[in-house]
């Protein structure tokens, strides 16, 4: 037989629950996470990731390569 519910109990609402409740039982999505990683200093994320400058010189060859100039009249300077 079917039963009403209670209806004498306090509504459940999850919008005010708190907010380790959200984070133990929400996972982020890879975008959530990019999205967050977006505003963290870029020098806590190179330490986070633990990227080093020779990622960095081979991930963007390309990029030095345009700045040779830059970087040729700059390191005569040291």
């Amino acid at each position: 037989m079917l039963e009403w519910p209670d209806l004498t109990l306090p509504p459940i609402n999850l919008w005010n629950a708190p907010k380790q409740f959200w984070i133990d039982n929400m996972s982020l999505t890879q975008e959530d996470i990019r999205e967050k990683l977006r505003g963290i200093p870029e020098i806590d994320l190179l330490e986070i990731l633990e990227i080093t400058s020779e990622d960095i010189v081979a991930r963007f060859e390309d990029r030095i390569e345009d700045k040779r100039d830059y970087f040729e009249a700059d390191l005569e300077n040291d």
